[in-house]
């Protein structure tokens, strides 16, 4: 039976992630700080990767997750400041380090997801980025974990098993989500997670790979297009929060 092998929390929507050991779920059915906050600019729309390739150029690695942050930029700054006692002077670095105003936003209650209707963690298997790493040359599988950004990353015995999981109930300890759909990629996977800088040909040879693999298991009809992986979630009905740790089996209930 596959099990939880990591957790990743990714405290600033769209910067680095912090790999933690256990993972408090609270109502909403993320995981505790996930996405808590985010970076906006003056329109007050938010700041990404996908909007904002420099963003990538920002090492971000925190000491505690959403408290603690240790930052550098391309050009060598760095400085480390904590949350949210310091946003004002994480708000003025950040400004300088990407050109510029912006502002630190804070959703304690729900975070900032990509996806409000599967607000749930992001789930993908370990054998699914060793196998779309296998598809790039000299790709390595941090690198593509960088590059999805799931939350969950689970020990499953071949790649894809985790399409298993649309549309069905399933547990991790004792914690249960629903699978709502395999995640549609955008352009970020395709940059490089330092620079921003895009890979030739990563979409295409993904989708194409992605296409010609397809597992019989996998929910066909959700593929209008295939540059699609990992599982994106949200609670079950009922759901009670609780906690999820490193070694849970991961089991669906037909």
């Amino acid at each position: 039976m596959p099990k939880l092998s990591r957790i990743t929390i990714y405290p600033i929507k769209s910067f680095d992630g912090l790999e933690v050991e256990t993972s408090e779920v609270p109502s909403h059915g993320a995981l505790a700080e996930d996405r808590r906050w985010a970076l906006a600019g003056v329109d007050g729309r938010v700041i990404t990767s996908e909007s904002t390739p420099a963003v990538c150029s920002i090492d971000a690695r925190w000491r505690q997750a959403g408290r603690s942050l240790a930052v550098s930029a391309s050009d060598g700054e760095q400085a480390r400041f904590d949350l949210p006692g310091e946003r004002a002077g994480l708000e003025a670095w950040m400004a300088a380090a990407l050109g510029q105003e912006c502002e630190i936003e804070e959703d304690a209650e729900g975070g900032f997801p990509y996806d409000k209707d599967a607000c749930g963690p992001t789930i993908i298997s370990t054998a699914t980025l060793e196998e779309v790493a296998s598809w790039l040359p000299g790709m390595t599988i941090d690198s593509m974990r960088r590059r999805f950004r799931t939350n969950l990353e689970i020990d499953a015995p071949e790649p894809f098993w985790e399409d298993r999981l649309v549309g069905k109930t399933f547990q991790v300890g004792s914690i249960h989500w629903v699978g709502t759909n395999v995640c549609q990629r955008c352009v970020v996977p395709a940059r490089n997670p330092d620079t921003g800088e895009p890979l030739s040909g990563f979409q295409k040879t993904v989708a194409q790979r992605r296409r010609e693999t397809l597992p019989d298991w996998s929910p066909a009809e959700q593929f209008n297009h295939y540059y699609r992986v990992a599982i994106n979630t949200k609670p079950a009905e009922g759901f009670t929060p609780g906690v999820v740790t490193v070694g849970d089996e991961v089991v669906i209930h037909e």
